[in-house]
């Protein structure tokens, strides 16, 4: 048996042999990559609406720095539900748009995340209504033959008339009163200067380019308001706004991972979401979002292989490892994400596969074959990492 690694840009990989217990295999890498990490499931900064955080059961959200309320009963603090705590904010159904909002500061380059969990009332109407509004990117929910979906309201300057939804493909289910069963977790990157947003939704990229209005970015803060709706009270928890992606290491903020980047040829340290590295006539955001390459086809020894990621420290060996970073919900229940193991990796996956080795506490363990086997492991390490053999 012999194992190869692979450096980021693969073509330059070389052949390591043997496999030495605690062989560094990130060493010769440039020190730019050291502590690259994936998403990590704690929302770090996030306000979760929890009593060690000030906010009383009961209490109305205006009476906290940074919150207001259109009119009164916009927002109320409650124990009823929580996405991870004992509290959250509930917005109870009103039907005359009153809102709970939270301020929030524009970064300079005018990149900001707002990222949330919520679970709405889906509203029956035909015509979508802004249940979640952040400056100028709009949410709606809505109820179609029992299933509840997610929509997004563009802009005039989208080319629509304002109302007219787009939809996200993204369905969750709901009871007969329209109120979603579970929690789902909204990320929506707003580039206020470039006029347009992206929208994840537990995680998965859902749409991308949507336009912002033209006065979006006149101001030097901004304003995420949860709007009441009349088909019933909408539940938010785990709100943080930043200028960094919250789902993965994302170091040019494009909305793509730093780790499919490296593989792919695309610089992580320069925005290029907007190119086309292939030509194959879709921008690298928009091919990321089919799942296609966003790689050049025959200048890697990447092209064509099944890559699959592998993190010791946030993956699951029940995930599927087709995702460097945690998608969906729990494994086995529509969620996604790396391996956890090298050994389950390689087992469930042919001998054309890249394995990217993401940073882990702990070494990554390469069980040795049997003699006169002849396949070569490909490994590609991203950041800090270790490998040591074993015995079968």
């Amino acid at each position: 048996m012999k194992w190869t690694r692979t450096k980021q840009r693969p073509e330059a990989g070389g052949k390591c042999a043997g496999g030495k217990k605690g062989m560094p295999l990130g060493a010769a890498l440039p020190a730019l990559l050291a502590g690259l990490l994936p998403f990590s499931p704690a929302k770090a900064g996030s306000v979760g609406f929890e009593q060690d955080e000030a906010f009383r059961d009961g209490g109305d959200i205006a009476a906290h720095a940074g919150w207001a309320r259109s009119a009164i009963g916009a927002g109320k603090i409650t124990g009823a539900l929580s996405a991870g705590g004992s509290q959250s904010l509930e917005i109870p159904p009103f039907a005359d748009g009153r809102a709970a909002v939270r301020d929030f500061a524009i970064p300079d380059d005018g990149i900001v995340f707002v990222d949330f969990s919520i679970r709405p009332a889906a509203d029956a109407g035909a015509a979508p209504v802004s249940t979640v509004d952040a400056q100028g990117a709009a949410l709606g929910f809505l109820a179609t033959d029992g299933i509840g979906t997610v929509v997004a309201v563009p802009a005039p300057s989208a080319g629509k008339a304002e109302g007219q939804a787009v939809e996200s493909g993204y369905e969750f289910a709901i009871d007969e009163q329209g109120a979603a069963a579970e929690w789902m977790r909204v990320t929506i990157r707003e580039d206020l200067k470039a006029g347009k947003w992206d929208l994840f939704l537990d995680g998965r990229l859902v749409l991308v380019d949507q336009a912002l209005p033209k006065n979006a970015a006149l101001k030097k803060s901004g304003t995420l308001s949860f709007y009441a709706s009349a088909a019933g009270p909408a539940y938010v928890d785990d709100v943080a706004i930043s200028g960094d992606n919250p789902l993965f290491t994302d170091s040019d903020k494009d909305d793509i991972p730093d780790a499919v980047e490296m593989i792919e040829g695309t610089n992580p340290y320069f925005s290029d979401r907007d190119g086309d590295l292939n030509s194959d006539g879709k921008s690298n955001i928009r091919a990321f979002l089919a799942g296609a390459s966003i790689g050049t086809p025959g200048t890697s020894k990447n092209a064509g292989r099944r890559i699959v990621y592998v993190d010791g420290r946030h993956g699951d060996d029940r995930f599927s490892g087709s995702s460097s970073y945690r998608v969906g919900g729990a494994a086995g229940n529509n969620g996604d994400g790396p391996k956890a193991t090298l050994p389950e990796a390689i087992r469930e996956n042919d001998a054309d596969a890249r394995f990217v080795l993401l940073p882990s506490d702990k070494p990554y363990v390469l069980v040795e074959r049997a003699p006169g086997t002849t396949d070569t492991i490909y490994l590609i390490p991203v950041g800090d990492v270790s490998l040591e053999t074993s015995k079968p």
